[in-house]
């Protein structure tokens, strides 16, 4: 919660700096409107910037496998083959059925037909 109410105030404080220059740029003469503009832009949009921190990625291989999460902590991840060949797949997967319309699958429709095997052996 101290955390959240500190980033707060960061924001706030890198807010009010920007304010500060942008006035500064649009007291400036021999500039275009334009050109002023643009850099208040920039300004405040810096301001705004969160630094993001970067996820580490630690590849289990071989006898590392079975050590578990040893390096892990926040902002790390274990990956090992396996799972980098199922993330992979799993994008061909929707890359391909990107623009098919969802319909029914061969198992819902072999249901809908009249007396499916199921219902026969129940009936004798």
């Amino acid at each position: 919660m101290e955390a959240k109410i500190r980033r707060k105030f960061q924001v706030a404080k890198k807010l009010k700096k920007a304010e500060h220059r942008a006035k500064d740029i649009m007291e400036q003469e021999g500039v275009s409107e334009v050109s002023k503009l643009k850099q208040v832009k920039g300004l405040y949009k810096k301001a705004l910037r969160s630094k993001k921190i970067e996820k580490k990625y630690i590849v289990a291989r071989g006898t590392d496998k079975s050590k578990g999460k040893r390096g892990a902590g926040r902002n790390t991840r274990l990956v090992d083959a396996r799972m980098k060949k199922e993330k992979r797949a799993q994008k061909r997967i929707e890359k391909r059925d990107k623009g098919k319309k969802p319909g029914r699958g061969a198992g819902e429709a072999r249901a809908k037909r009249k007396g499916s095997k199921k219902r026969q052996i129940k009936r004798h």
